[in-house]
């Protein structure tokens, strides 16, 4: 999955669409890196019920159709380590992002996409006796909010990403809080 996502990057970012590009701004691509938390909730690791939460980073692509709308692909990267159970995971995101901008520097958005998440728990030194790696594989409808400012042709950005379970009684199951930094060509 990796080389594939990587591949599709490449592709992107080598291909003519930043000439296409009329005002910066309006449309075009952008490329950027993003870290924060991230948090998974109740995925089963031998019979008990297990909460994740710690950092996420990653890059992310998208293109801006026009001022209004952008399509962005985003990675990213989670880990945790505590004294029983290691987390590796990924989590590739697929998104559609209306933007409302707010003055010609600074800009609201939402997000609506699909996340493919897919992560392992593997044993320690600690692990308890009889225990066993467990691998993790969701994928969820995702929804977001951020914001976004300009610096020159960098931008800064703050999101909250989550999933559909926000609406129930215990908030969402996956989610990420991000900030990130981008360049616009």
């Amino acid at each position: 999955m990796k080389k594939q996502l990587l591949t599709c990057c490449l592709l992107v970012a080598c291909s003519p669409l930043p000439c296409l590009a009329a005002d910066p701004g309006q449309s075009g691509l952008y490329v950027g890196y993003s870290f924060g938390n991230y948090w998974i909730k109740g995925f089963n690791h031998n019979g008990f019920s297990r909460n994740d939460r710690d950092t996420v980073h990653g890059p992310y692509a998208g293109y801006r159709l026009h001022r209004y709308l952008a399509v962005e692909g985003q990675y990213l990267f989670q880990n945790e380590t505590d004294e029983r159970f290691n987390y590796e995971g990924e989590a590739a995101i697929l998104s559609l992002r209306p933007t409302l901008p707010v003055t010609p520097g600074w800009e609201i958005y939402g997000k609506i996409g699909w996340a493919f998440v897919d992560g392992e728990v593997k044993r320690t030194a600690q692990s308890p006796a009889g225990s066993r790696g467990a691998s993790l594989k969701r994928d969820k409808a995702l929804f977001g909010l951020g914001t976004r400012w300009a610096m020159w042709r960098l931008r800064g950005r703050v999101e909250y990403q989550f999933d559909e379970s926000v609406w129930g009684s215990d908030g969402p199951d996956l989610g990420f809080f991000t900030l990130g930094l981008e360049y616009e060509f």
